[in-house]
């Protein structure tokens, strides 16, 4: 016996942003009731988890418009021009972001989020390189043990919840050595 379903109409974009896309669809209940659906899509983007030569983790002391005030992050970046590839994506933003460029740049994962992907990145050997960076962005680097930079995820000094999971994935990666710095 196959259940009804719920059958859902064409989608139509009702919002389109430089970050963000919303859409919406009628959608008929096998009763006859009739709701719209949203789906939220955002542009997709890369976080680069970098090791020097010392193999410490590069993390980032950021001014956050959202917070107003001074937060750990690392480098991130969306991806905006559809000629380069996520993995180009995360060396600009690499280079931009703190001036430093990855001999070694391998994918670390995926995170799919409703509509939006977020390429991780793991990135070593790195060389200074800088590219042209946003003037206005207030970035200043560290360079960490991963320890504690795994253990700032546990305190919840780091708050953004993306990084924060690759960071504890990673580490846990590492302590199983499963994945070599």
């Amino acid at each position: 016996m196959t259940k009804e379903r719920i059958k859902i109409g064409k989608w139509k974009v009702v919002f389109k942003g430089i970050f963000n896309t919303i859409k919406q669809a009628q959608a008929k209940y096998p009763d006859g009731r009739i709701k719209i659906w949203e789906r939220h899509f955002r542009i997709s983007s890369v976080i680069v988890l970098a090791f020097n030569e010392k193999k410490e983790f590069l993390l980032t002391r950021e001014y956050r418009n959202r917070s107003k005030k001074y937060e750990w992050w690392v480098v991130t970046g969306r991806i905006d021009n559809k000629k380069l590839t996520p993995k180009q994506h995360a060396q600009k933003e690499l280079r931009e972001e703190v001036g430093f460029s990855a001999e070694k740049l391998s994918k670390f994962m995926v995170w799919q989020v409703g509509g939006w992907d977020i390429h991780v990145y793991l990135a070593t050997d790195l060389k200074f390189n800088p590219l042209k960076n946003n003037e206005y962005e207030d970035i200043k680097v560290y360079f960490l043990p991963i320890s504690k930079v795994y253990q700032m995820c546990l305190d919840g000094k780091i708050k953004n919840s993306h990084i924060m999971a690759s960071v504890i994935l990673l580490y846990q990666q590492i302590k199983k050595d499963k994945i070599k710095i």
